[in-house]
């Protein structure tokens, strides 16, 4: 009911990104338009999570321009199907997010501002493996 409420706040900047929506009733909004390039991709329980996500934000209601809301649900939509710590990925999929990375206009950082790309040097890597422990040949 809340995220029903709160849609229509955000309901001018959620259109000029081509999402349209109608309230049906007290609790539901039923999104009827999406953005082209986001049609074949995006599946309808993500596009609730990030909208949902995205309308129970910490902001001021009221006091955000279109443009800044519109740039921060673009930012949530982007990170929201990201790659968490500690999922397995083979090595096709490694090259492929690679190749994506490469085709990136800013690689360092998520939408967010939060590292894409940390860089290690040798210590580093063998002080968080421990290989400098008794006992080992190397």
């Amino acid at each position: 009911a809340a995220e029903a409420e709160a849609f229509e706040h955000y309901r001018e900047a959620l259109s000029r990104l081509g999402f349209y929506a109608d309230r049906i009733g007290d609790r539901t909004v039923a999104v009827t338009t999406v953005p082209a390039v986001l049609e074949e991709t995006l599946e309808p329980d993500r596009l609730r999570d990030v909208l949902a996500s995205f309308v129970a934000g910490d902001r001021e209601a009221g006091t955000e321009t279109v443009d800044a809301l519109a740039d921060e649900f673009l930012g949530d939509l982007a990170c929201y199907p990201s790659i968490t710590g500690n999922t397995s990925l083979t090595e096709g999929s490694v090259v492929d997010l690679l190749s994506a990375l490469d085709d990136c206009e800013n690689p360092y950082s998520c939408p967010h501002g939060r590292p894409v790309i940390v860089q290690f040097d040798e210590a580093e890597i063998e002080d968080r493996f421990e290989r400098d422990y008794p006992g080992h040949g190397g």
